[in-house]
């Protein structure tokens, strides 16, 4: 993708902090990616660890992270958020200097926990700013600008660390370390300038609540009393959260498991799978804005949802088809596969981010995107270990049985979500939902 086209797509992000946190993502996705395209491989090679000890430390560290998320995106209601936010940035960029010390295997588990503390809840970290300095009207296109940001980020990233894997060495590790590290502490800058002005004065509720949780003359949270609703939209929210987290299994089923279903049952070239990696990515950033357009409101993210699981089922179909085919035709199995992937990638995305803060109480709106991100984060991190298991046990009826938990997620984020006569869920409001103008057109490459 040229610098144009990924200003464009930048552009039509709306201006002000919405632009600059989208910026300051790509920034630290950057970092991101050149480490993830070239890490197991130089753990494996260089510091000579087994390629089972680099799957503990992911685990262990992806468990740890997960555990981070709750307190760490919750610190935010106690200090402001744009102080946690740049300490996150700043912690995962010094943080993530330990790794040039691993020369062993618990050397390498200490790096991996140090950094997953910090690294795992970022995300939500970054969603809480999205909340506090992004006008409600902007923040569907605000989040889709971030998704956009984040894959253009991982392909520069990929795109670099390919030099590090021509001769993989000592040296190559550890500029991977450095050029990962200096993007994290490049991005709390960014993160700096993006939060500089006042936080965005949240709209009130009906109740006198702010949508923040911010009471004009007293809190119900710290009050102990709860509107009406509260318990109905808690129930709903857990709900959509459990559904969206499975929806998420799509991200491991394409990082974990298609390279090792082509690398281990058909024929296809290993370097497919970075082409593969890279469709995707472009595609994310060409097309995310285009498929938001259409989920800004409960009922069409339902929609986006469903369309999301149906892609990922017919994902497991075909890929459950392609042992024995001759190379060629496996190969475009695998093409095609990735595009199912991406469209199930782009409209989960899209229901997500507007269910997570559409559905979420107006008086626990933190702790609500804590739990959500929680939720997203468990897929990321225990969805691996499900995916292999799967296959590994089942072959390919194990693609058969992950198409059916999908299934479930899907009807878990459809009831979820139903919107009971009496009430309204806050995204499906007409007025609150961005028009296409605020959305902005994507320009084709």
């Amino acid at each position: 993708m040229s610098r144009v086209s990924l200003a464009r797509r930048l552009g039509a992000i709306p201006p002000g902090s919405a632009r600059q946190i989208a910026l300051a993502t790509f920034i630290g996705w950057a970092g991101t990616g050149v480490w993830i395209t070239t890490s197991t491989v130089l753990m494996v090679r260089v510091v000579h660890l087994h390629a089972t000890q680099v799957g503990f430390g992911l685990t262990a560290g992806g468990l740890l992270g997960l555990a981070a998320v709750w307190p760490v995106t919750n610190a935010t209601r106690r200090w402001p958020a744009r102080r946690v936010a740049v300490s996150v940035q700043i912690l995962r960029g010094l943080f993530f200097l330990s790794f040039l010390a691993v020369r062993s295997a618990p050397a390498y588990y200490l790096a991996v926990a140090i950094v997953a503390i910090v690294d795992r809840p970022s995300t939500s970290v970054n969603q809480v700013l999205v909340s506090r300095y992004v006008p409600d009207e902007q923040r569907t296109p605000a989040l889709a600008g971030m998704h956009i940001a984040t894959n253009a980020g991982m392909t520069l990233g990929a795109l670099l660390a390919s030099t590090a894997l021509v001769l993989p060495s000592r040296t190559s590790l550890d500029a991977v370390v450095i050029a990962s590290s200096l993007s994290y502490l490049l991005a709390a800058g960014q993160v700096r300038r993006a939060t500089s002005g006042a936080e965005v004065p949240p709209p009130a509720a009906k109740d006198g609540t702010a949508k923040d949780g911010t009471a004009k003359n007293s809190t119900a949270e710290n009050s102990g009393e709860q509107p009406a609703t509260a318990g109905l939209l808690s129930g709903r929210y857990l709900l959509v959260t459990v559904g969206c987290a499975i929806l998420a299994l799509l991200f491991p089923l394409f990082n974990v498991e298609f390279p090792l279903w082509l690398t281990t049952r058909t024929n296809v070239p290993a370097v497919t799978v970075s082409w593969l990696f890279i469709l995707n990515t472009v595609l994310v950033v060409v097309f995310q804005a285009r498929f938001t357009q259409w989920a800004t409101g409960i009922r069409a993210s339902v929609r986006a949802g469903a369309v999301a699981g149906l892609s990922v089922a017919c994902c497991c179909g075909v890929l459950a088809a392609l042992p024995g085919l001759v190379t060629w035709v496996a190969a475009g199995g695998f093409v095609l596969a990735t595009l199912l992937l991406t469209i199930g990638e782009m409209n989960q995305g899209s229901a997500a981010w507007t269910l997570s803060f559409g559905l979420c109480p107006p008086e626990q709106t933190t702790r609500a995107l804590a739990l959500f991100n929680t939720g997203q984060a468990a897929a990321l991190v225990l969805g691996p270990a499900l995916c292999t298991s799967l296959v590994a046990w089942a072959g390919r009826a194990g693609f058969a049985i992950l198409a059916a938990i999908v299934a479930v997620g899907t009807g878990c984020v459809a009831v979820g979500a139903h919107r009971p006569g009496r009430h309204r869920a806050r995204g499906d409001r007409p007025a609150r939902e961005p028009s296409p103008s605020q959305l902005g057109e994507a320009t084709p490459v």
